[in-house]
């Protein structure tokens, strides 16, 4: 069976968000998209997976960004003014838990419980060698328009996951 990095890291990120006492009540959950079918938005926190960005290197060993869409979704038909510090609240929170960090001082869940889950699958053979430098995150529409038209206020970042994949060999195949 085949496993996946973005799973094990988009689990992460669900439980770092969802140790937060600030954030907890938004009940946060990997999902493909942050909205459900129908394009109708649902109240809650959302992990989203987004493409990998890929560096390669001349040596055995590349670099990897997995990128998630974080969204914080409430089901209110706000105006302009109404729930905006929430929101941004919320943004301020997810960036300051996720910007910049290495090591020492990015989530438990992403620098223990999601690196000894990689290795386990990395020895099971499910996938390459991975290791998880840090974290970090970029720009995303802080009001999504799309929700606020259908009548919810959304606010979104993007958390990057750094790591170093040891290149899968393919010659055997």
């Amino acid at each position: 069976m085949l496993g996946s990095r973005m799973k094990i890291l988009g689990d992460a990120i669900v439980a770092a968000l969802n140790a937060d006492a600030d954030l907890s009540a938004r009940a946060f959950a990997i999902r493909k998209k942050p909205y459900n079918r129908g394009r109708s938005w649902q109240a809650g926190g959302h992990v989203v997976p987004l493409q990998t960005q890929r560096s390669v290197h001349e040596n055995a060993i590349d670099e990897r960004v997995y990128r998630f869409l974080v969204v914080v979704s409430d089901p209110t038909d706000a105006d302009l003014v109404t729930g905006m510090e929430s929101h941004l609240g919320a943004i301020e929170r997810i960036e300051n838990i996720f910007e910049n960090k290495s090591h020492g001082f990015m989530p438990a869940s992403l620098r223990t419980t999601a690196q000894a889950a990689l290795t386990t699958a990395s020895s099971a053979g499910k996938f390459s060698v991975t290791a998880i430098q840090g974290t970090d995150v970029e720009f995303a529409s802080p009001f999504i328009e799309g929700a606020f038209e259908g009548g919810y206020d959304a606010s979104s970042v993007v958390v990057l996951v750094r790591c170093t994949v040891a290149r899968y060999d393919s010659r055997s195949l």
